[in-house]
């Protein structure tokens, strides 16, 4: 929540400004995202890079995080 809510948002909800993540098509791709988060990909989409704050297994821990609240958020709106 550190790094990812200023742009992101709190609970991974988006403010509107960026993707909200819980949406992403990358989240079922975990070496795409691993990409994006830790290696830059999307630099030039004004995603930086958090390869030198994050270790191993941290993109899949925030993407199970993501893909977890996704589903909880589905769950939710179903429900309703």
């Amino acid at each position: 929540s550190r790094h990812c809510y200023v742009c992101h948002g709190a609970a991974a909800i988006s403010g509107g400004e960026v993707p909200d993540l819980r949406y992403s098509a990358v989240l079922g791709d975990s070496p795409t995202f691993k990409a994006i988060v830790q290696g830059g990909l999307l630099a030039r989409n004004g995603m930086p890079s958090f390869g030198a704050l994050l270790k191993d297994g941290d993109s899949d821990a925030i993407r199970a995080y993501l893909i977890a609240r996704a589903n909880t958020d589905k769950s939710a709106l179903a429900a309703r």
